[in-house]
This record gives C-alpha cells, structure tokens and sequence, in this order.
C-alpha cells in the first residue's frame, strides 16, 4: 500500500510502508514482522534498529493486534477516500476535503458551506440529517462568487428587468414587484436560447464542412482535367513539330536534290566548253602558221576553213536560282504568324473560359448552401 498522505507512526521504518502484519519488540518499538526478521538474519548482533538495543536471541514476536486493528480502519478510510471518484483534471472542479495533490474531483457545491466535495466527501450531506438541508448545485470552481457582497448571502435569485443575481435581501430591498425567478430557471432559460441560437450555427458549420468537400472534390477535378488536357496538348504540339520538322527536310532534301541535278548539267557544259575550247585553239595555231607564209600562191591554194568561233553544242543561258531564299523566308515566316495567332487566340481562350467557368462554378456552390439562402 502507498504511504502517501499516511503518518510516519504507521509506517515501517525499516521497508518505509504502512505495517503489515505490526509486531512490537521488546524494547517497544513496531515493525512488519518479515522485515524485522530478514533484518536480524542478515546481522550477527540482534538488536533494535531504531534504538539499537542488544538482545542475547531473537525475541519472540507476537503480532500487535491493537495496532493491527487501527491500521484496517485506516485503510479502509483510505479506500473510501481513493473509491470518491476519479482525480480532478485541469477542467474539473476539486474536492475541498480531499488532502495532497490527488484531489479527486467534485460532483456537488454547497451554498451553505461554500465548499465543494467528491462522492466520498459528500456522503454526509446524504446520511446527516442535519446536513441534508443544504442547498446542493452542481460543482462550480468560486463559490465566493454566489455570495452577495453588500449582505453575505447566497444569491439564488435572478432578476429579468434588472439582469443580475440577488440574494433574499436584495429581493426584499431593490426589487420588490421586479419579474424574479430561481437562477436554475434563469439557467435553464438561457440554455434554450443558446441552444437554439447555436443549432443555426452547427448547420452552417455542417454546410461549409460540406462545400469544403465539394471544393476539394472540384480541385481534384479540376487538376485531373489540367494534367489529361496537358497530355493532349503536348501530343498535339509534338505531332505539329514531327510534321514541320518532316515538312523541313523534306524541303531540305528537295533543294539538295535539284542543285545536284544543276550542278551535274553544269558540270556537263562545262566539259563540252572545253572541249570546244580546244578545238579552236588547235584551229587558231594552224591559221598562225598560214599567216606567217609568204607564199601568196601557196595561201590562196591551201587556205583553211573557218568555224564559228560561237558555235557551241550547248547553249548557255545564265540562270536564277531554283527558289528563291526571300520566297522561302516569306513563306516560313506567314507559317510561323499563323501558328502563333491561332496559339495565341486558344491560350485568351483558355484563360477567359476557365475564369468564367471558375467563377460560375464557385457562385454555384457557395449559392446552393442552406445557410445563405435562409
């Protein structure tokens, strides 16, 4: 058993807790009998540890049954006190009896003894005849607050004109004729109102918790649409590039293409040139050489044949480019201003659509609400 709040006379001083089975020494001192016992069987002299007296042998021990007795009506005292109900917290009201720091806590105040008990305490105020009398109220942490200041009287009344509590003077004095009634009544009174008054609040709050949940509900709506439209867009944009970045080389492939098929012509003209650049060259020597003689008749006999020095197999004709790079740019330019209009015109749409449909959605909600339409 715990010795908390129990006196040093019935405690062992050898274990430090209330006696069980007391015996006395001969020198008159109590100890449990297994303490004392262990204590002299662990020592080679037996004597008292309080008084230190020596005995020859270990004296006979006989339990004190006097004081035995009296320490059964203290635990049972105790077990009454620790059976009054559970401990007081930081939100109850504790017993004005109960000792130390285990106050339990109290089910009743009364008014005429200004104090408030726990079940164990209060069970007189049952049984006594004496006490029953007493006007009894649920536990209330000041009672000083309920006696009247100008008479020291209990306050048990409550004055509807003048709001305010009164004592059996104060009703005789000020307030004679006035609209009075018990403070239970007022009590109970006033619960009703603020009972009433608070279920309106409880549906607002069970709206709002509610629309809490549709907000939530729309955002995880919402997002999931977001994150699908995103995916779509990204696919969309990826085959829009796919198809100009095929588009490009394609274009790429046709240029490479049709400047191979000049060049390999020109190529070819070019040859040709050369060729015939030499033969007029080998025509040039032999009419040098003819024009060197002075043989008049040998030159009139063996005078060559003159070509034409622009005769040509292949005509040659500058050219312009197969495309021309400003048609190209021009071209690639137009592409990339309508591509951002329209880019631009389902971006404006976008945000108009979803701040309209935001706003819609969020009158729509807050306007189904119980509690606004009331």
């Amino acid at each position: 058993m715990a010795s908390a709040n129990i006196s040093e006379e019935f405690l062992c001083s050898i274990c430090l807790d209330v006696f069980k089975m007391p015996v006395s020494t001969p020198c008159g001192h109590n100890y449990c009998r297994a303490c004392i016992s262990r204590y002299w069987s662990s020592r080679d002299i037996i004597q008292c540890p309080l008084c230190k007296e020596t005995f020859r042998t270990a004296p006979k021990l006989k339990v004190n049954t006097a004081f035995r007795d009296v320490l059964e009506i203290l635990k049972k005292t105790k077990q009454a006190g620790e059976d009054g109900g559970s401990p007081a917290g930081p939100e109850h009201v504790p017993c004005d009896l109960c000792e130390g720091n285990r106050k339990r806590k109290a089910v009743k105040s009364c008014l005429v003894c200004s104090a408030s008990y726990c079940v164990a305490h209060l069970k007189p105020h049952r049984t006594v005849q004496k006490l029953k009398w007493h006007q009894l109220i649920n536990p209330v942490d000041s009672l000083e607050e309920r006696v009247c200041r100008k008479h020291n009287k209990v306050m048990e009344s409550f004055c509807k004109r003048d709001q305010c509590c009164l004592c059996p003077a104060c009703l005789k004095e000020d307030h004679v004729g006035h609209d009075v009634v018990s403070l239970e009544e007022e009590f109970k009174a006033r619960k009703t109102v603020l009972q009433r008054s608070k279920t309106p609040i409880d549906n607002a709050i069970s709206d709002k918790c509610n629309t809490v949940i549709r907000v939530e509900n729309w955002m995880m709506e919402s997002r999931q649409e977001v994150e699908e439209t995103k995916v779509e867009a990204n696919q969309a944009f990826d085959g829009l590039v796919a198809a100009i970045l095929s588009k490009r080389a394609k274009l790429m492939e046709v240029l490479e293409e049709k400047q191979e098929a000049a060049e390999q012509r020109d190529k070819a003209l070019k040859r040709q040139l050369w060729l015939e650049i030499a033969e007029l060259r080998e025509t040039s020597l032999k009419m040098e050489e003819v024009l060197k003689t002075e043989d008049e008749f040998g030159l009139l006999q063996n005078l060559p044949s003159i070509p034409s020095a622009t005769n040509t197999r292949h005509r040659y004709t500058e050219r312009k480019s197969l495309l021309q790079v400003e048609e190209v740019l021009r071209a690639v330019a137009k592409i990339e201003e309508t591509l951002n209009e329209h880019l631009d015109k389902i971006i404006r749409e976008v945000i108009e659509g979803d701040t309209e449909e935001e706003a819609l959605e969020q009158q729509t909600v807050f306007d189904d609400e119980p509690w606004r339409r009331s």
